[in-house]
């Protein structure tokens, strides 16, 4: 039986018309010089929460030290958005984003690292 199939695809195959290709090849040979050009690196975003006891005026909180700390390492930190709560607990946020092709990039992991292995963040 599996001969007898064969067999008929090959009649089939010898009896179709062959179709011509009508694309551009130009844009084959494009995209083939990016993937040995390498690939850029792309962009991240997180959020870095830290919940800590209210500081007093003018004291720096932990959340300034992360914040600080997350900006020396080259990444980008924005502003922090803080609440407290009736607990006297302040609740910290700040959006931090890098590119993972920047020359800081070991600096920036070891920072983010850090700063997730601190308590209340």
């Amino acid at each position: 039986m599996p001969d007898v199939v064969r067999s008929a695809r090959q009649l089939a195959a010898e009896a179709a018309a062959i179709q011509p290709q009508n694309w551009d090849r130009s844009l084959d040979m494009a995209a083939k010089e990016e993937v040995s050009a390498g690939r850029p690196g792309s962009e991240k975003q997180v959020i870095i929460r830290v919940d800590e006891p209210v500081t007093a005026a003018g004291e720096r909180g932990q959340a300034d030290a992360v914040q600080a700390a997350i900006t020396a390492s080259g990444a980008k930190a924005g502003e922090l958005q803080s609440t407290v709560d009736e607990q006297g607990v302040r609740h910290s946020e700040m959006k931090v984003s890098y590119r993972t092709d920047q020359p800081e990039i070991a600096q920036v992991s070891q920072a983010l690292d850090a700063v997730a292995q601190q308590r209340g963040n």
